[in-house]
């Protein structure tokens, strides 16, 4: 009776989908926030860069 048991355990499949659906959903989060992190460096690192440039820039009035 305890085979049988652990037979028809190791057989059932219900919810499989369950966690392969929560384990790809926290993989795709997990690499939009590193994407974005990326981004966001490059980004920052950009408008510092134009900013200095700006900075450098005199205007002349007449």
């Amino acid at each position: 009776m305890l085979k049988s048991h652990s037979k028809d355990f190791l057989n059932d499949d219900d919810g499989a989908v369950t966690v392969d659906f929560v384990v790809l959903t926290s993989a795709i989060i997990g690499m939009g926030i590193m994407v974005i992190g990326i981004i966001w460096e490059g980004a920052f690192g950009f408008t510092e860069q134009l900013d200095a440039d700006i900075q450098q820039i005199s205007v002349l009035v007449h």
